[in-house]
């Protein structure tokens, strides 16, 4: 059983290490390309791994966008800070700027395949539901319910908060993020006056 189970997990970490090398190389040809222009050859060349073993994990360019983001999820889970405060709206700032310190080192990939993502709506289908987990974890991680209806209506209202939040960062030119920080702070304080977003209801 042992043994399986050590086979197994070394399974999975080939698998991980494989999707993040294929996530890292479309984020790296994103600096000089569209991703229009991208084929998916290009992506698994600068990967460097075979083309008959990336198609076990991704068939079309849309699984790789799939990967990429949960590329920057797991990321994120990697990067947070432990945090020993009570304070929900402190927890659930520190992991959103994580987030979007974690998108500022593929600054321009980012942008791009948000503005390819948005323009699509057979892309925004996909898209809207894996953000909508994301934004689930973000309040589970910040001590914050989202379970019913009430939950529910906190996940919708952190999703509208989060694309403002983007919308900002899109245009930070500052080097420590200071709009953006600034945004994530007043938006979560109106997300807590308007649908008690911290509350345990």
């Amino acid at each position: 059983m042992a043994n399986k189970n050590i086979k197994q997990k070394k399974i999975f970490l080939k698998e991980e290490s494989i999707k993040k090398k294929i996530s890292e190389a479309a984020l790296n040809l994103l600096k000089s390309r569209s991703w229009s222009k991208i084929k998916m050859k290009d992506i698994f060349e600068k990967t460097g791994i075979k083309s008959n073993s990336a198609f076990l994990y991704v068939k079309n360019k849309k699984d790789i966008l799939v990967l990429i983001q949960n590329y920057f999820d797991n990321q994120m889970y990697e990067n947070i800070q432990d945090n020993a405060t009570s304070n929900k709206h402190d927890k659930i700032f520190d992991i959103l700027m994580t987030r979007f310190e974690l998108y500022n080192k593929h600054r321009t990939a980012v942008i791009k395949l948000f503005n390819y993502i948005i323009n699509k709506p057979d892309l925004l289908i996909i898209f809207i539901p894996i953000t909508f987990k994301f934004l689930t974890n973000v309040l589970e991680l910040s001590d914050i319910s989202s379970d019913g209806i009430y939950g529910n209506l906190k996940v919708e209202g952190l999703l509208i908060i989060y694309l403002m939040i983007f919308l900002v960062w899109k245009k930070d030119d500052t080097a420590g993020l200071e709009k953006t920080m600034t945004a994530v702070d007043n938006y979560l304080s109106r997300g807590e006056s308007f649908i008690n977003l911290f509350t345990k209801k």
